[in-house]
């Protein structure tokens, strides 16, 4: 692995190696299959992987990567095309993210809209896409034996999509409801202002999301030129528009389902951009299965050898550099959602995969974004200014890049910005200045051959989908697997010419922060609406920052003495089945150590979990909150010391989880146990400094306040579960005591926490129990804890809903701003430990998850964010459905139990063979092979951490799931789910949105509006007319323009008083009555009276397997 590639790193102007026939086999056509081309040489793979993999090529040039897993319970693919939203047309933003959502809603084959995903999900699997700025990927994964079928419905997407008219209007909501989700989000508001600031002319200046504004307004104005002044097209703009009511749709959920001669014209150009774009060459397949090799090239060259190849030739590289002059060497401020600071410095830089041989990138983000003892990092937090820092390339296009060094800043830092500055721009000038040591290379290719070397299986889908992103890079063939990860060459030369590039004056300093930003002519960016403003970087700044005058206290970093060396798997016993669940090794009134020797991975890695119980942690909101400054000053005094083996392949975490501090390490073991020790010492004689508490105070609070920004679906989920749990206190609650902690305050609690718990160890991986002991031995001499009570070794529990109850909490979304409402409606089934029970629940929710989201978002158009699924809590279980929307919680909770109705009726009509075909799928499903270490040492634990040490649990779960007829889950659905169940428990918490949406002009109001402007003799081309009203554009936007078109008419002022009642008279279906909740509701006036209503579920005790 370490030796250079035997293939030329020569590129062509594509920036890939040329193209060598002697490389390749020509396999001819057959009676049964076209031809195509198999690569001969092998591909390099990591020493710990057992799939095999083949390299082929498709007459119409389509490149494929077929690999076989015969261990693998699921297949997948994935395809990607290397086409993103930079290859939009200048006038259809969004028109590659369009196409992405519209491919899923039918083909030649298979023209039932839902017809793929239908049978993704009935046979154990899942799908997704996403649209990129310079490639969409689309990919699945389903059981094993169906792979077959998946693709013959996959390889449709792109050979004969249907692109339906009858979907044009719904995606196009869905779009645009996807970016409303976005709008109040700082990361794509940032990442959309960044984009704004380069050369208008370039295609990353482009808006890549799209909504339904940019994806139709070419299309209106086309469709309607005769109708619309100029300039009306855009007061007419339906991206403020909810998503139509069911009300408004015929019974297919379709409605005006092409969108009008906008949507349709909109439709047109998106065939066109297709039939332009989506060519073979531009793709590239991944597929992965338990058949043969010759197996999977046989389906895949039957399948997708109808792709056409168009003679488009590969997508050209984009080499123009995206900043101008003007967007260089520049402050710009700009104003956030989130409560905030942030100072960013970045650089247009060259496309950095031709560079893969040397990496020159990551070598400066590696010393640009060390965390330890002399870096800019360290600098710069023991100053107080900054709390955290990161080095590297961040987005572009396939052509050009960027590199970003971003820091979060303290209060402190907001006022020292330019002493921030001046570090990194110091800092790097001293790299210039100095000799680069070969050990930071050495050190690098060391670290990223054993990442490669011992990379483990990850989940089928997210590795084909990976690796189809890989195959479009200007790699070697044989290296598609390590390209991106191995360094072979030191070349100093490249880093310099880099790192030399890298100038004040070709900066772009961005400075982020709510407020506290200094004041200048703020200017809003066009897509998201942020605030910002720019000014040249100082003169006297650029002139300091070329000075290593007094530079000190930085320098490169020295070498990482983590790097393991001994990579022996202790493999003494090969079992053919392995070890479903670990051993207690021993249990005393102070501690249980668990531990489990990995029996199947075979990597030199392992994972060691503490668990100190004391009820002291989570007691009150105060204890809550001292816990949590306690482990965040831990952290933030580890970061320099645990930085170098973070970089080595170690890492570790300390959380507080309820009632308990828990801190895991992983990683290679030859020296885990050097970085356990090093932190628990750190645990129990940490050092508190003011400064730093008042670092970690700010960040808390910073924290919490965010929360209460976030998207409506997650503060709706969060309430949901909180009314639930027997102990828990809100953000808010803990915020309420932050003022009243002081340094003696923390000292105080962490010794309390540490002088008395109960500890829980499991040590998994390659480890003997021997070993084992040993940590665990050594964790408990460090700490020096004694026991807890009995009483207090107590597992948090769920509280129970009563019978025959249907509660609902209500909010108002906290951001002022947000437009969506959310819903978050949960019904509780029963006991968590009633195995049959626990069954049904899981097939009912695989039976109907696709349903759901089908109807409430494909159809219905409620919103982007729908979901639902099972809830297991602390004792008990339920079933939920999320939606986030525009419209009222109150109307989305009516919609949720108008689909159960609906369910009822095709659970009821669903066939025999049908119901049992889902249920072996799902039974299958449910005992999956764990697919690497992590995985395992995770299930373990959380069966663990539970009190009911239920490891034998999925393979229960899939016996009764065996055992179930469809009567059962008719008999469960009615007892459990469906609102007209006298027994059944709901409670449902819904945020309201204080942003109202406009007021829409309805299509009868505009029928009315037609008999006025006829009686007033105002000519109007009808059909158009009624095409543009189709859409209910906002009342405003009605009024606008017909104050316009009326300007010199005599009944101006007659007709415009007259819209405004018409309106009132005629209002859109479906939205004056959102505000009623279902009869038989109760509202929940105060949550913690209601809580101490509730009984707590049982408490766990361990589960005899």
């Amino acid at each position: 692995m370490a030796g250079l590639p035997s293939r030329s790193s020569q590129q062509n102007a594509l920036g890939e190696p040329p193209y060598d026939s002697t490389d390749w086999q020509t396999v001819p056509p057959s009676t049964d299959l076209p031809g195509y081309s198999v690569f001969k040489n092998n591909i390099k793979k990591p020493e710990v992987d057992d799939r095999d993999y083949r390299y082929i090529k498709l007459e119409n040039d389509l490149e494929v990567l077929l690999i076989h897993d015969p261990s693998s319970d699921k297949s997948a693919a994935s395809l990607d095309v290397e086409i993103g939203h930079l290859h939009d047309p200048n006038d259809l933003p969004g028109l590659a993210h369009f196409c992405e959502h519209l491919s899923f809603m039918g083909t030649e084959q298979f023209p039932k809209e839902n017809a793929y995903s239908e049978f993704i999900t009935s046979n154990g699997g899942s799908t997704n896409a996403f649209t990129s700025a310079h490639n969409t990927n689309y990919y699945f994964n389903v059981s094993s034996k169906n792979l077959s079928g998946a693709l013959t419905r996959f390889a449709g997407f792109f050979h004969s999509p249907l692109f339906s008219e009858s979907c044009t209007s719904r995606e196009l909501n869905a779009v645009d409801s996807e970016n409303k989700k976005n709008r109040q989000n700082d990361i794509w508001r940032l990442h959309q202002l960044n984009k704004s600031l380069s050369k208008p002319e370039h295609p990353w200046a482009k808006f890549g999301t799209g909504n339904r504004e940019s994806l139709t307004a070419a299309s209106r104005k086309k469709a309607h030129p005769e109708l619309l002044p100029p300039g009306a097209a855009e007061s007419l703009t339906i991206s403020q528009v909810p998503s139509p009511s069911p009300s408004e749709m015929d019974n297919n959920g379709d409605g005006d389902g092409d969108g009008g001669a906008a949507g349709r014209e909109t439709r047109r150009r998106l065939v066109e951009w297709w039939e332009t774009h989506y060519s073979a060459e531009r793709m590239k397949l991944v597929v992965l299965g338990t058949e043969s090799l010759d197996d999977l090239t046989s389906m895949v060259v039957k399948e997708f050898s109808a792709v056409k190849n168009r003679g488009v030739g590969r997508t050209p590289l984009m080499l123009d550099d995206p900043r101008g002059a003007e967007h260089k060497g520049i402050i710009v401020y700009t104003k956030t959602v989130m409560d905030f600071r942030a100072l960013e410095i970045s650089w247009s830089c060259e496309w950095q995969p031709p560079n893969y041989l040397t990496k020159p990138a990551s070598i400066l983000g590696h010393l640009l974004g060390h965390e330890g003892p002399g870096s800019i990092h360290a600098y710069l937090k023991n100053k107080g200014w900054i709390s955290y820092l990161s080095a590297g390339i961040h987005g572009g296009g396939r052509g050009f890049s960027f590199f970003k060094i971003t820091t979060v800043l303290t209060k402190d830092g907001m006022d020292h910005t330019t002493e921030i500055m001046l570090a990194i721009y110091r800092y790097l000038e001293y790299l210039k200045a100095s000799p680069l040591p070969t050990y930071i290379h050495e050190e690098n290719k060391s670290i990223a051959e054993s990442r490669f070397r011992f990379a483990e299986k990850r989940s089928p889908d997210k590795y084909v989908s990976f690796l189809s992103e890989r195959l479009s890079g200007p790699y070697p063939r044989d290296l598609v697997l390590c390209a991106e990860q191995i360094v072979w060459e030191w070349d100093e030369s490249a880093v310099r010419n880099m790192l030399n590039s890298f100038t004040v004056e070709k900066s772009l300093v961005m400075l982020m922060a709510k407020d506290g930003l200094p004041e200048g002519a703020w200017i809003k960016e066009k897509w998201y609406g942020v605030e910002y403003w720019s000014k040249p970087i100082p003169a006297s700044l650029v002139e300091k920052a070329k000075s290593l005058e007094d530079f000190h206290g930085m320098y490169i970093p020295k070498p990482n003495e983590f790097i393991p060396k001994n990579f022996d798997v202790e493999k003494s016993t090969v079992l053919t089945q392995p070890s479903k669940k670990p051993s207690k090794l021993r249990t005393t009134e102070l501690s249980t150590v668990w531990h489990k020797k990995d029996d199947q991975f075979w990597i030199p890695r392992a994972r060691i979990i503490i668990h100190l119980l004391n009820p002291i942690c989570n007691a009150t909101p105060r204890h809550s909150l001292l816990s949590r400054m306690f482990v965040e000053l831990v952290k933030d005094a580890l970061t320099e010391f645990t930085y170098d083996a973070e970089l080595a392949g170690m890492k570790y975490s300390i959380v507080c989880d309820g009632a308990s501090v828990v801190v895991v390490s992983e990683g290679y073991n030859d020296k885990l146990s050097v970085l356990v020790e090093h932190v628990l010492q750190r645990v129990k004689n940490i050092t508190i400094a003011q400064d730093r508490v008042t670092v970690i105070a700010e960040q808390i609070q910073q924290e919490i306040e965010n929360f209460y920004l976030t998207q409506p679906y997650v503060l709706s989920n969060y309430y949901a579960d909180h009314f639930l749990q027997e102990v828990g206190w809100t953000p808010r609650q803990k915020l309420a005591e932050l003022q009243y902690v002081s340094l003696g305050d923390i000292q105080h609690h962490a010794q309390e926490v540490l002088a008395r718990s109960h500890i829980t160890t499991l040590i998994h991986g390659n480890v003997n129990s021997e070993e084992a002991l040993r940590i665990a031995d050594c964790v408990e001499n460090i700490l020096g804890s004694r026991p807890i009570t009995a009483a207090e070794k107590l597992f948090p529990r769920s509280l129970n809903l009563p019978a025959a109850c249907n509660y609902v909490w209500e909010d108002v979304v906290p951001n002022k701003d947000e437009l969506n409402s959310s819903l978050t409606y949960y019904v509780e089934v029963g006991d968590l430990i009633d195995a049959p029970l626990r069954a049904t629940l899981l097939l009912f929710n695989q039976m109907i998850r696709e349903p759901a989201f089908n109807q409430l978002r494909t159809k219905e158009q409620l919103g982007y964010v729908v979901s639902s699924g099972c809830w297991f809590l602390h004792g008990s279980i339920g079933w939920h459905v999320t939606v986030q929307s525009e419209r009222k919680p109150s109307y989305l909770e009516r919609r949720v139990e108008s689909f159960l109705d609906l369910f009822r009726e095709t659970l009821t009509a669903m066939p025999e063979a049908e119901f049992e075909r889902q249920r072996d799928a799902y039974a299958l499903k449910r005992v999956e092979r764990l697919k690497n270490m992590g995985e395992e040492a995770s299930r373990f634990w959380a069966h663990i951490e539970s009190g009911y040490e239920d490891f034998l649990r999925r393979e229960m779960d899939a016996e009764h799931i065996r055992l179930l007829a469809k009567e059962d889950i008719k008999l469960f659905f009615n007892t459990y789910i469906h609102p007209d169940s006298p027994t059944r428990r709901k409670l449902s918490i819904h945020f309201t949105s204080q942003s109202q949406p406009p007021a829409k002009f309805s299509v009868s109001a505009s029928e009315a509006l037609l008999q006025v402007l006829k009686q007033e003799g105002v000519p109007v081309k009808e059909d158009q007319y009624r095409q543009l009203s189709a859409a209910e554009p906002p009342l405003d936007s009605v009024i606008e323009f017909w104050t316009k078109h009326l300007e010199n008419h005599a009944s101006r002022s007659t007709i415009l008083s007259r819209i405004p009642e018409i309106s009132a008279q005629h209002p859109v279906a479906g939205i004056t009555d959102e505000s009623s909740l279902p009869e038989g509701v109760v509202r929940i006036n105060d949550i913690a009276t209601f809580k101490a209503h509730l009984t707590a579920s049982k408490a766990p005790s361990p589960i005899i397997s």
